[in-house]
C-alpha cells in the first residue's frame, strides 16, 4: 500500500498543481475562472468570486498537504481534494448540465470542451484515487527505491493523462464536415 499511496500522492498532486496554476498564471486566468463559475449558474452570482477563490486555495492546500510526508497530512490533503472534487466539480457539473449550461470546463485552463458526463467520470475517478491514497497513507514500512520510482512515474503519467483528457477524447471524436462554399 505504500507504493499505491505514493502514486496517489503524485497523481493528485500533479492534477491539483495544474488546476490551480491554470487559474492563477496569466493576467486573465483567475477572472476567466470566476466567469466560468458564474456561467455554471449553480451559485448566486455574488458568490462566484469568493467560491472561485476558495476553490483555488483548496487546490493549493491539497497539493501542500499531500506533499508533506506524514500520514495525517496526506489524509487531510486527500480528504480535502475528494471533498472539493465531489462538491464543486462533480455536483456542480451535474447541476449545471441539468440546467442546460454547457460552459467550457476551466478545470485546467482555457478549453472549448463543454462540461459534460466525461468531467463527472473524471472527477469520480479522482475521488476514488484520493480515497485509495488516504487508505494507503495509513500503511507503514520502508520503501524500495526502484519500486518507489515506478509508483512515482505511474502517478505522474496518469496525472498528466487526466490533465489532457479532454484533448485525448477530442482526438477520437468524429470531425464535423465544413459547409461547402
Amino acid at each position: 500500500m505504500l507504493y499505491v499511496a505514493l502514486a496517489c500522492r503524485l497523481l493528485i498532486g500533479v492534477v491539483f498543481v495544474a488546476s490551480a496554476a491554470t487559474k492563477l498564471v496569466g493576467t486573465s486566468a483567475f477572472g476567466d475562472f470566476v466567469a466560468s463559475v458564474r456561467q455554471m449558474r449553480v451559485l448566486p452570482r455574488a458568490w462566484s468570486r469568493p467560491v472561485a477563490l476558495a476553490v483555488v486555495i483548496a487546490e493549493v492546500l491539497t497539493v501542500v498537504l499531500v506533499a508533506i510526508p506524514l500520514a495525517a497530512s496526506a489524509m487531510a490533503g486527500f480528504g480535502l481534494g475528494a471533498a472539493l472534487l465531489a462538491a464543486f466539480a462533480s455536483v456542480g457539473i451535474v447541476i449545471s448540465v441539468r440546467k442546460g449550461e454547457r460552459t467550457p470546463c476551466r478545470c485546467f485552463g482555457k478549453s472549448t470542451t463543454p462540461l459534460g458526463p466525461l468531467h463527472v467520470v473524471r472527477n469520480v475517478f479522482l475521488i476514488c484515487v484520493a480515497l485509495l491514497g488516504a487508505a494507503g497513507a495509513l500503511s507503514t514500512g520502508s520503501l524500495d527505491l526502484g519500486a518507489a520510482a515506478v509508483a512515482a512515474v505511474a502517478g505522474l503519467v496518469v496525472g498528466g493523462l487526466v490533465i489532457v483528457l479532454d484533448d485525448i477524447v477530442d482526438l477520437f471524436r468524429p470531425v464535423k464536415p465544413t459547409p461547402a462554399r
